[in-house]
């Protein structure tokens, strides 16, 4: 862990609690300033919308905000239209809900939008239909616009970070892979599924982050492109899939009882790591000379084998040196000297 991760005020964690407790007093002194009637959807508001990073909560905001014009606007007009022709309250919620219904069904962001309208409709029972909608839409604008500005200045969190210490993460989940794949005796099938979940699991979270680092309109972390670290993170966990049918399979039995791939099993866990604490420091790349000297050993002893060689093993070699390119590709774009991502054709 870096130093400036393990500084308590720099723990995602505290920074939320921080800046969700500041947005909810701050929206409940301004409703109640204004004397807004249900002043408590603004403090429902922005503890609902405040999310990890600036990002996260613009784009919740944004969804809060026009699902609450869209149930709002709705509910207002269905009670005027329904007051003035004298319907029935069942008949204006029916007629209320049934739009709103189908766009939450399309867009579950917009879940709200039918609440909004019931509410209003409600709130409407004795008199007219349109303050009810402007409260409610006051309301609710003045809870997303504080969880922005509390998001934006208490102990912000930029999308942009939580895209490297993910990214970070998940390089170690990739360690934990490559060394499951290549230690002896060949690690259960079980826990190899497990520790694959967890990588998988950081690369979602990987994905959520760099969709709200572009709310950010954010380029660059560094030297490292953001946008492009899950693409990074995809092609290697391929290779190390390869690696592990070449190194699993019946033949690659005879390769993984070479002594360099039990070498590998601590290099590449290493190096991956090292991977993590490069991107998370901004610091240089890590050096690939344990991983070429292992990778040479292994072939070097392939070709002593002759003509008794493994089709596994050579399978293995190929997976390995393709990792090796795909993360010699990706260190180069880590040091600054030229975009991240895969060489033209």
């Amino acid at each position: 862990m870096t130093a400036r991760a393990s500084h308590p005020w720099h723990r995602a964690e505290w920074r939320l609690t921080v800046r969700a407790t500041t947005g909810a007093v701050l929206a409940y002194l301004i409703a109640t300033a204004f004397a807004l009637p249900q002043g408590y959807w603004s403090v429902i508001t922005a503890l609902v919308v405040m999310q990890g990073s600036l990002g996260g909560t613009l784009g919740s905001a944004w969804d809060r905000m026009t699902a609450t014009l869209a149930g709002a606007g709705t509910g207002a007009v269905v009670g005027v239209a329904g007051a003035a022709l004298g319907l029935p309250f069942a008949v204006m919620l029916g007629l209320a809900v049934a739009p709103l219904a189908y766009l939450m069904a399309v867009r579950p962001a917009y879940r709200v939008a039918p609440v909004t309208a019931v509410i209003v409709l409600l709130d409407s029972s004795t008199g007219s239909a349109l303050l009810p909608a402007m409260h409610r839409v006051a309301e609710i604008g003045l809870g997303g616009l504080v969880g922005i500005l509390v998001s934006l200045l208490v102990l912000p969190s930029r999308a942009n970070r939580i895209v490297v210490e993910r990214t970070a993460a998940g390089f170690r989940r990739l360690g934990a892979v490559a060394a499951l794949l290549l230690r002896s005796p060949p690690a259960p099938q079980a826990e190899l599924d497990a520790a694959n979940a967890r990588f998988r699991v950081e690369l979602r979270q990987v994905i959520a982050a760099a969709a709200e680092a572009r709310r950010e309109h954010a380029t660059r972390l560094g030297t490292v492109p953001w946008d492009r670290l899950e693409r990074v993170l995809r092609r290697l966990h391929s290779d190390l899939v390869f690696i592990g049918r070449a190194a699993r399979a019946e033949g690659g039995r005879a390769a993984a009882a070479l002594p360099v791939p039990a070498a590998l099993a601590e290099v590449l866990p290493a190096l991956f790591a090292a991977c993590g604490t490069a991107l998370e420091e901004e610091g240089p790349p890590p050096a690939l000379g344990g991983l070429d000297s292992a990778i040479g050993d292994f072939a070097a002893a392939l070709e002593r084998l002759g003509g008794a060689v493994p089709r596994d093993a050579v399978a293995l070699l190929f997976a390995l040196e393709m990792l090796r390119r795909d993360l010699g590709d990706f260190l180069v774009e880590l040091s600054g000297r030229r975009p991240v991502g895969p060489a033209p054709g």
